[in-house]
């Protein structure tokens, strides 16, 4: 299986990232490393934008990520995978350590108290299988789809009824609104169809 537009960033950034950071999923990586989580947002969009990786509009996620001071335990953890995956569109060595230190902050969340029934915890599932099969991490990536597809289940994203249930009166999550919302729900188990698809090939 291979995942589309897995085209590599020569990355030419002068400034070293950095090998330590004190980043905890209770800490908003837009508020401790601004510029690294700034990149590598923007790596994933560029490389993903348009494609069926992307479920979020583009310019208001960016927006929410970047104003939004808070987030819930379940969004910074899930912004935690979307940056370990944007590290994997660059040839940096040093961003590829970076993103597995994400990527750890993450697993460690997974396993102690990230909420299994929510949209953030569903993507951030997806997000991980991703980062893991592009690392080569076939088993992982295979385990995080499935517990993600048995959430989007139990969530009832698999029919329209349930994409629609439950919805927001005003704002949704990531300041979306209700048909965005729907939207991002709907694109949610899209993706993880075609991430379980591609698995059994």
């Amino acid at each position: 299986m291979q995942y589309p537009y897995m085209k590599l960033e020569t990355d030419q950034q002068t400034q070293p990232w950095p090998d330590s950071f004190s980043l905890s999923p209770d800490h908003d990586p837009y508020e401790v490393e601004p510029k690294l989580s700034i990149h590598l947002i923007t790596l994933y969009f560029d490389y993903t934008d348009g494609g069926p990786h992307v479920v979020f509009p583009r310019e208001q996620f960016n927006r929410w990520a970047t104003i939004e001071r808070n987030k819930s335990r379940d969004e910074k953890v899930l912004l935690y995978a979307m940056l370990a995956y944007g590290s994997v569109f660059s040839d940096s060595a040093e961003l590829a350590a970076v993103g597995d230190k994400l990527a750890y902050i993450v697993r460690n969340a997974h396993d102690e108290s990230l909420r299994p029934y929510t949209l953030q915890a569903v993507q951030t599932r997806l997000y991980m299988a991703m980062y893991d099969f592009a690392r080569g991490r076939y088993q992982e990536s295979s385990e995080y789809t499935a517990t993600a597809m048995k959430a989007l289940s139990v969530l009832r994203f698999n029919t329209e009824e349930g994409l629609r249930a439950t919805c927001p009166d005003v704002a949704g999550p990531f300041g979306l609104n209700i048909v965005q919302t729907i939207e991002c729900r709907r694109r949610t188990f899209w993706l993880g169809y075609l991430l379980e698809v591609s698995a059994c090939r």
